[in-house]
């Protein structure tokens, strides 16, 4: 099956309301194809962003490539503080106990009071970290573009033990049962002791890998730039199933209810079960999805890059679009991406763009876009006169 993204071609200006429908009407899909999502607020930086906000009480952090980490008050989008670093922040921050992890392309791991923005110790690799921290236990997992994954104590910043693959990585390691998973641009995805950095198997593609690893059920799913899904066993290392997409897959694959999302540059969104690599459905739009996909109830929420450049928010059980947000152009005009990932947190979607901004942008419980009820009968009105006008035409494609 596949859902067609939404076409920008037809658009109608509710006025009065401040409401833009565009309708998606070029091939037919089920459901609710209106499209929306009313932007709360906005935050600007003076650079692109792709790093994925991190939100923690009513706080959000984030890094841009203006060298910054932010933190942004959730409620009003008012800047409580920023760190600067010495570089761009492709590296998403993790936030444990009031301290935020990140890192940066002057080469060097972070450590942040999340509070004050005052940093509490810097870790310095040999090259920038584009890869995203986490942290399990007291130590940070990180790799580098030097082409090592590290352990680095929480508290101190100490470097606890490296272990070293034969090219970067940009992948971000997961932690599950005491082994640190992670991808390598030398096409291997690695199972490392936790504790002792001591290598337990790998698993290799045809391609790097830069998508990071999500483990669920003893299983480790991760996507290649040979164009591949793979779900392997994570004790052995084995595959147990493997599917193909139609180009790489940088984007990291989200797991909710026996269902693995993920992300291809072949412009679609992939719906795949869990247990037998079959594929469920499929969502196009019109250019690379190497945003990671992020999953709030019966909805789905990733961005795409320039040439579409739109965060989708699509039913998880069908595949059909509910709507998609556009954010305006600006550093990359007319072709901004959204290529950091959503963070969905009390009906929010937080997410940035290659046009500087950090967007909140509502919707509400069942996924719809969060107008009231002016906003949805106006929807229905424009709806209905645009159907109306589309068969009308004597030239209207069917599918």
């Amino acid at each position: 099956m596949c859902a067609r993204g939404l076409d920008r071609r037809t658009i109608l200006t509710v006025a009065g309301a401040g409401i833009v429908w565009i309708v998606g009407l070029s091939t037919p899909v089920a459901g609710d194809d209106t499209v929306g999502g009313e932007e709360q607020r906005r935050f600007e930086t003076d650079d692109p962003i792709q790093s994925t906000p991190a939100v923690v009480d009513d706080t959000v952090f984030f890094g841009s490539w203006d060298s910054n980490l932010y933190a942004v008050e959730v409620e009003t989008g008012t800047e409580r503080w920023r760190f600067e670093t010495g570089d761009r922040v492709d590296s998403s921050p993790t936030v444990v106990d009031g301290t935020i992890f990140v890192g940066s392309n002057d080469n060097n791991l972070y450590a942040v009071d999340a509070e004050t923005g005052t940093e509490q110790w810097s870790f310095e690799t040999d090259n920038p970290i584009q890869s995203s921290p986490t942290e399990v236990d007291g130590t940070v997992f990180v790799g580098s573009d030097d082409n090592n994954l590290y352990a680095v104590d929480a508290e101190t910043g100490s470097e606890q033990w490296r272990f070293e693959t034969d090219d970067r990585i940009q992948s971000s390691p997961a932690v599950a049962d005491g082994t640190v998973f992670v991808g390598s641009d030398d096409n291997n995805l690695y199972a490392v002791d936790a504790e002792t950095g001591s290598e337990q198997w790998r698993f290799e593609t045809d391609d790097r890998i830069q998508s990071s690893p999500a483990v669920v059920d003893d299983t480790a799913f991760v996507g290649s730039w040979d164009g591949n899904l793979y779900a392997v066993d994570a004790e052995t290392g084995t595959e147990q199933w493997s599917f193909e997409t139609g180009d790489r897959v940088d984007s990291s694959p989200a797991i909710a209810d026996g269902t693995v999302f993920v992300g291809s540059n072949d412009s679609n969104l992939y719906s795949i079960d869990a247990e037998t690599g079959t594929g469920q459905w499929r969502f196009e739009t019109d250019d690379r999805v190497d945003s990671s996909p992020a999953v709030a109830g019966d909805t789905v929420f990733f961005g795409t890059r320039r040439m579409d450049g739109n965060l989708y928010a699509v039913d998880a059980g069908s595949g059909n679009g509910k709507w998609r947000f556009e954010p305006e152009s600006g550093f990359f005009e007319p072709d901004d991406a959204v290529a950091s990932s959503p963070t969905v947190v009390d009906g929010t979607v937080f997410f940035g763009s290659t046009n500087g901004h950090l967007y909140a942008v509502d919707f509400s419980i069942d996924g719809t876009p969060g107008f009231g009820l002016l906003g949805a009968l106006a929807g229905l009105v424009a709806t209905g006169y645009l159907l109306k006008r589309r068969l009308d035409e004597p030239d209207a494609k069917k599918h």
